[in-house]
């Protein structure tokens, strides 16, 4: 298992201009525009998103998950 990185996914929806910024937990910077891409606009719904901009939020004190030791599931 990779460990889960926090990454800064600037979006824009190609349906009504919205700009959003996500942060996105995913194992490297192709999984994170992969699960971008299906986010929920908030304002017209459907995902359609343009990634205009990722970086990875190293060092920032984001939220990182830990694995589970046991290759268990991981509950919040």
């Amino acid at each position: 298992m990779n460990e889960v990185k926090t990454f800064k996914v600037t979006a824009r929806c190609e349906k009504c201009d919205n700009v959003q910024d996500l942060l996105v937990g995913a194992d490297d910077e192709f999984d994170a525009i992969k699960l971008t891409t299906r986010a929920i606009c908030r304002i017209c719904g459907p995902p359609l998103w343009e990634v205009r901009n990722i970086e990875e939020m190293e060092g920032q004190d984001c939220f990182t998950p830990k694995l589970p030791e046991d290759n268990g599931y991981l509950w919040n």
